[in-house]
């Protein structure tokens, strides 16, 4: 999914808490939230290819819709259910607005990568990806309908 998605759903869904909440700390780390998970592609696009050269179009290229990824494996560490999963229990054991507001925003991101790419929900558990040895003609394998 486009950063730009990211941004302005996390914008709303920070400016909502803000208002609401009258919170403005609380709404800018759910914004922060919601984008901070593809720093992943940053880190991947660095593992593979390596800093130097690195721009910021370079590594929107290689994981925009349309491009073949320039990598044979992807592990994309900050894309993980699991780690959705270990926010939330953090943040009821924290009883803390801001690991909540953080932790709701990484949730919307998961939430609009998995229902706006064409991937099985599969792809965002870690240790599925685990499974399949990171490799992308695994993870990226279609499956035959019977």
């Amino acid at each position: 999914m486009r950063p730009q998605r990211h941004i302005i759903a996390s914008a709303c869904s920070g400016i909502a808490i803000w208002v609401a909440g009258r919170n403005l700390l609380a709404g800018i780390i759910l914004i922060l939230g919601g984008v901070m998970p593809d720093i992943d592609h940053v880190l991947e696009f660095i593992i593979h290819k390596g800093i130097r050269g690195i721009t910021v179009k370079k590594v929107y290229d290689a994981f925009s819709p349309g491009h073949d990824l320039p990598f044979e494996k992807l592990y994309l560490f900050l894309h993980s259910i699991e780690l959705v999963i270990l926010l939330w229990i953090a943040s009821v054991f924290a009883n803390n607005i801001y690991l909540t507001a953080f932790t709701a925003g990484y949730t919307l991101h998961l939430i609009m990568d998995a229902g706006g790419n064409n991937l099985s929900v599969n792809f965002y558990f870690f240790t599925w990806r685990i499974r399949k040895g990171f490799d992308i003609n695994k993870l990226f394998e279609k499956v035959e309908k019977k």
